[in-house]
């Protein structure tokens, strides 16, 4: 198995930036806490009937997140999104305010998957 060897200079900087990532990606959507669905939400969300049950998780992968909402297909096909939504629904129901933070903590997430990933293809050339 290959070891990731990182010298001790680098290891704090790095870990410093990552966690200034992580935090000013919270910092710039901190402004959804508390708020409803707008916009697409509602439609998206609180009118999707396919996010009602986990029996409609086939659904999700083969058809257009549109459709839940009885709207007409469409190419919307974000599947990954949709079942994001649906857990969050199972979860924390039509409560707009956890919907929120589980975005942004996803958006957090692969922040720092991203920086992350350029460190390892940057040390490497």
């Amino acid at each position: 198995m290959h070891r990731l060897k990182l010298s001790p200079g680098l290891v704090r900087p790095r870990l410093l930036l990552l966690l200034l990532l992580v935090c000013a990606t919270v910092l710039v959507d901190a402004h959804s806490f508390g708020r409803e669905f707008i916009w697409d939400d509602q439609f998206f969300i609180a009118e999707n009937q396919f996010l009602r049950s986990f029996s409609s998780l086939p659904k999700l992968f083969v058809t257009s997140i549109t459709e839940g909402a009885g709207g007409q297909p469409t190419n919307f096909y974000r599947p990954l999104q949709a079942v994001s939504h649906l857990l969050d629904v199972q979860i924390f129901g039509l409560n707009a305010g956890w919907h929120h933070v589980t975005n942004i903590l996803l958006h957090a997430l692969m922040a720092a998957l991203f920086f992350l990933l350029l460190c390892r293809v940057l040390k490497e050339k």
